[in-house]
């Protein structure tokens, strides 16, 4: 049986299913990867968002606060790239600005005095909080979604 265009009723079907995935396809390609990278990933740069991922809530960077559902993300003292003193904590998904490039600064763990960690502290600003300035760990900020 031939349709009005004279491709058999058949083969378009075959065409169309065909058509379809291969643009699905395409379009899942195109989409990537939908996690956000990570400041201990990738060097980041512009603006980022604070994130509690797995690893700044394992070094006790981020967490819930008390009687609350609302996660956190503590920022640094701004005088030097360390997880202590803290000056404030600020929502998960809170835009920050990264004022430079970060700085690698050696961590002595806690779990074992005697191992030491590499990690990229990145200098930023909030403008939520009149631009102030800390120091936040590569592993609590994220790229800026497309």
């Amino acid at each position: 049986m031939e349709s009005m265009s004279g491709i058999p009723v058949k083969r378009r079907w075959f065409y169309l299913v065909w058509l379809w995935l291969t643009g699905a396809m395409i379009i899942a390609a195109c989409g990537g990867d939908a996690t956000p990278r990570l400041g201990s990933e990738v060097i980041l740069s512009g603006n980022a968002v604070l994130t509690c991922s797995q690893e700044c809530r394992d070094r006790g960077q981020c967490g819930v606060a008390v009687g609350t559902e609302n996660q956190f993300v503590l920022i640094g003292s701004p005088e030097q790239p360390t997880t202590r003193p803290r000056q404030f904590a600020l929502p998960t998904g809170s835009t920050v600005a990264i004022i430079s490039a970060p700085t690698a600064t050696t961590l002595v763990l806690v779990s074992d005095p005697n191992a030491r960690e590499q990690v990229n502290f990145y200098p930023v600003t909030i403008p939520d909080r009149n631009n102030a300035s800390g120091w936040v760990a590569g592993w609590c900020l994220a790229e800026v979604s497309q």
